[in-house]
């Protein structure tokens, strides 16, 4: 175990790697940023980030199988890419409503089956959730960019939510979410909905579309359960397949 005491404001980068009998870290209040790899590979059980910090670093926290409790504090505005990486006992987290930006592979391969995004962040970097096994998704009106993979491979989903402010949908963000066909329900607010996004969701029987759709991409809801669906007048755009 370690303490870090209240006059520590900056913890560097790889400072505790792979300190692989480190079970336990104590932050002190004066902490303000922790680096890369600050505390990579260890075997950290619970981690309590303390209102002070700002910032983590890229790979911080990741590759910790051990790790079965996050909390963050208040004050942080950002998570650093693969931060939380491959913490695949870690299953729930709330995320403060302090960050504007989720990094790329943020929580990439985790154990994840519970987040909450909260209305302050604005982008979800490329592969940010990519492997873990949400069962519940809603991504809030604050989002605007959802990057590369983001979602890739999270197919146990049964509810999914994207909010009206996505204004930039990248390249398989979604992909595969339907492999394992446990969605049954979906509310679109997003003004384009991507191609292909809940094809071959088998057990899919309730979308909802915002007003604010005006396209719906091509194969967008193929191989669905849908027997009913209301398209608003603000959809100037069918894509071919859509409802195949």
């Amino acid at each position: 175990s370690v303490t870090i005491p209240d006059s520590v404001t900056t913890i560097g980068s790889s400072a505790f790697f792979g300190a692989t009998a480190l079970q336990a870290v104590t932050f002190g209040s004066g902490l303000t940023s922790i680096g890369q790899n600050a505390f990579q590979n260890t075997a950290l059980i619970s981690v309590t980030i303390p209102d002070s910090v700002t910032s983590i670093g890229s790979n911080a926290f990741s590759g910790i199988a051990s790790l079965t409790s996050l909390n963050f504090g208040s004050g942080l505005t950002g998570i650093g890419s693969y931060a939380f990486s491959g913490a695949s006992n870690l299953t729930s987290i709330t995320i403060p409503n302090s960050v504007t930006s989720i990094g790329n592979g943020a929580f990439a391969n985790s154990g994840l089956a519970s987040v909450s995004i909260p209305n302050s962040v604005t982008s979800i970097g490329d592969n940010a959730f990519q492997g873990t096994v949400l069962t519940s998704l809603t991504i809030p009106d604050s989002v605007k960019s959802i990057g590369y993979y983001a979602f890739r491979d999270v197919s146990s989903l049964t509810f999914l939510s994207i909010g009206s402010g996505v204004t930039s949908v990248d390249y398989g963000a979604f992909l595969n979410i339907c492999s394992n066909n446990t969605i049954v329900s979906a509310e679109l607010y997003l003004s384009v909905i991507p191609n292909n996004l809940l094809n071959g969701c088998t057990q899919l029987n309730s979308v909802i579309l915002g007003d604010s759709v005006t396209t719906i991409g091509s194969e967008a809801f193929q191989n669905t359960a849908l027997t009913s669906v209301t398209i608003p007048d603000s959809v100037t755009t069918i894509g071919s397949s859509a409802f195949f």
